[in-house]
């Protein structure tokens, strides 16, 4: 059977039983009020438990900063420590010195020539020198003017292949040269 609640009326739901009456335990009150009781108990001692670690670590760290152990490394002793070979390697191709090195070879340049790369090894003194040729007249002519130069102690073509679908059929080729250091200034060096 359906019964339709005309529009404007409250629905009245009672889920008891007819003719029961609604009434607490007073168990239940008790229940309630114990377990109120044992959790701001409870909170109360969590909060003083974490005032006491909170304290005993600035403790800590206050004692730490005013007595170093002997030989204990700092945070930036920690870090520089743990970049220290990259670090190294970064700062020697910084304090390269660079300028000598472009400078000579500037001078060195021929108008049939272009360096596309300068690639040197501090440690070794090794410098890969990358460049391009208009053909291979111009990139042995280029070759024997760093062999004669006093800047390098040796030069040896490593490698060379001719780019035959380029216009023009350009060379390009890789240097290996020992380079002395310090490189002569540009000014002292001679043009080939």
């Amino acid at each position: 059977m359906t019964t339709c609640i005309p529009a404007g009326s409250s629905l009245d739901l009672d889920l008891l039983r007819p003719g029961a009456t609604r009434h607490t335990s007073g168990a239940g009150l008790l229940a309630l009020v114990a377990a109120s009781a044992a959790l701001v108990l409870a909170l109360t001692h969590y909060n003083q438990a974490a005032d006491a670690e909170r304290s005993r670590e600035a403790q800590l760290a206050a004692h730490a900063v005013r007595t170093p152990r002997a030989g204990a490394a700092t945070p930036a002793d920690l870090r520089q420590r743990a970049a220290g070979p990259e670090m190294a390697a970064i700062e020697a191709r910084i304090n390269y010195p660079w300028q000598s090195l472009l400078s000579f070879l500037e001078s060195q340049q021929q108008a049939d020539v272009a360096l596309l790369a300068v690639d040197p090894d501090r440690r070794t003194g090794l410098t890969k020198i990358l460049a391009e040729a208009k053909d291979s007249t111009a990139m042995l002519t280029y070759l024997a003017a760093l062999q004669k130069s006093t800047a390098f102690e040796e030069v040896v073509l490593s490698a060379h292949e001719v780019q035959a679908r380029q216009p023009g059929t350009p060379v390009r080729f890789e240097l290996l040269a020992h380079w002395k250091s310090p490189c002569p200034r540009a000014a002292g060096a001679t043009r080939a």
